[in-house]
């Protein structure tokens, strides 16, 4: 709802973010967005560009790193 991965919505596409951020970056966000909004600089410059912040997910580790996994996949299958 939030992302895509061949266009722009609320939050930024997510076709080639595995170039763009690191897997810990990926999973900080998805785990902690509030912390990353707060603290990092690529996410506070990402909140002012886009309406709505990151929010809270509820993930669990397992599902977090299920979810980079997939965008792995996702990033390597269409390049």
């Amino acid at each position: 709802m939030c992302h895509g991965f061949d266009r722009t919505l609320v939050g930024p596409s997510l076709d080639g973010v595995i170039k763009r951020r690191t897997p810990e970056w990926i999973m900080n966000m998805m785990l902690d967005p509030a912390t990353m909004l707060e603290k990092d600089p690529d996410a506070k410059a990402l909140s002012k560009e886009f309406a709505s912040p990151m929010i809270s997910l509820g993930l669990q580790q397992e599902d977090a790193r299920a979810i980079l996994e997939y965008l792995r996949e996702r990033n390597s299958a269409t390049k």
